[in-house]
C-alpha cells in the first residue's frame, strides 16, 4: 500500500487520500518510495525517451542549395522570356505588304516568266506575294497524326537580299517564322544564302540556319517551284520592292 507524505506536518497518510488526515493539508503528488528503490523505472523510462526523441534544429540551407534556388529561378525566368518571344508576332508594318490588286496572279506570274524569255522584265513584291496567297497553304506531317499547316507565306525584297517569312499553325498555335537570305551566284548558277532567321521574335542559332533552309526549300506551298526556275536565270538582280530578271 502507498503512502503519502504531508508536506506540512510531515505525516504519513495511508492509501490514496489527497488531504492530510492530520493537519487537512495537499499530500505530496508522489507517494513516498519504499525501503530498497526510489522509482528508478518511471525515470529510466524518461531518460530513454529523451534520448530517443532528438532535439530539434533549425534547418539550415547549404551554400549549394542556396546555389540550385537562384539557378532554377533564373532558369524559369529565362524560359518565360524564350517564350513571350516566340510567341510575339512580327510588328504590324511587316505584315501590312501591298497587293497587285491583280485577280489572277497565277495568269500574271505566267506572262512574266514568258517575257522573260525575249528581254529583261520586273517581277514586282506585291504580285509574288499575291502568287503565294492565291496558292493556298501546304500540310506538313511531322508524325502520324501530327501536322503542321504553313500558310501566309510572303516576301519581302531588297538590295541582292530578300525575306521569306511563313505563318506556322501548330495545334492551333500560330508561330511566325522568318529567314533572311542573301543573292550569291552569277548568269545562270544563282542561289539563296540564308544569313538569319527568327522563330517569333526569338533568333535562331546560326547553326541551326541550313536545316532552316531545307525545310523551307522542301516544305513551302508549290508556288515556290516557279521560283527555283529563277536559278537559272542568265540576268537576276533583286533590289527594293522588285526583281529584275530575264532567262533566254
Amino acid at each position: 500500500m502507498s503512502v503519502r507524505l504531508c508536506p506540512s506536518c510531515d505525516y504519513e497518510n495511508p492509501g490514496v487520500r489527497v488531504y492530510c488526515t492530520r493537519c487537512g493539508g495537499i499530500l505530496s503528488a508522489l507517494p513516498i518510495p519504499p525501503k530498497g528503490g526510489a522509482f528508478a523505472p518511471v525515470e529510466v523510462s524518461v531518460v530513454r525517451k529523451l534520448e530517443a526523441t532528438p532535439l530539434r534544429t533549425p534547418h539550415v540551407f547549404p551554400p549549394l542549395s542556396f546555389f540550385m534556388r537562384i539557378v532554377n529561378y533564373w532558369l524559369s525566368v529565362a524560359l518565360g522570356v524564350i517564350l513571350v518571344l516566340i510567341f510575339m508576332p512580327p510588328s504590324s508594318s511587316e505584315q501590312r505588304l501591298s497587293t497587285s490588286g491583280i485577280v489572277d496572279p497565277s495568269a500574271a506570274m505566267e506572262r512574266v516568266f514568258l517575257g522573260a524569255r525575249s528581254g529583261l522584265v520586273e517581277l514586282s513584291q506585291p504580285l509574288i506575294n499575291d502568287f503565294l496567297r492565291f496558292s493556298g497553304t501546304s500540310q506538313v506531317t511531322v508524325y502520324d497524326p501530327i501536322h503542321l499547316m504553313l500558310k501566309n507565306a510572303r516576301v519581302k525584297l531588297f538590295s541582292d537580299a530578300l525575306t521569306y517569312s511563313v505563318e506556322i499553325v501548330f495545334f492551333g498555335c500560330p508561330f511566325h517564322l522568318s529567314e533572311n537570305f542573301l543573292l550569291r551566284g552569277t548568269s545562270r548558277h544563282w542561289s539563296l544564302e540564308g544569313e538569319s532567321a527568327s522563330l517569333g521574335l526569338l533568333p535562331i542559332p546560326s547553326c541551326l540556319i541550313p536545316y532552316l533552309t531545307a525545310f523551307i526549300a522542301g516544305h513551302v506551298s508549290p508556288a515556290i517551284e516557279r521560283f527555283k526556275s529563277l536559278t537559272g536565270a542568265d540576268e537576276l538582280k533583286f533590289r527594293q520592292g522588285a526583281i529584275d530578271f530575264s532567262v533566254r
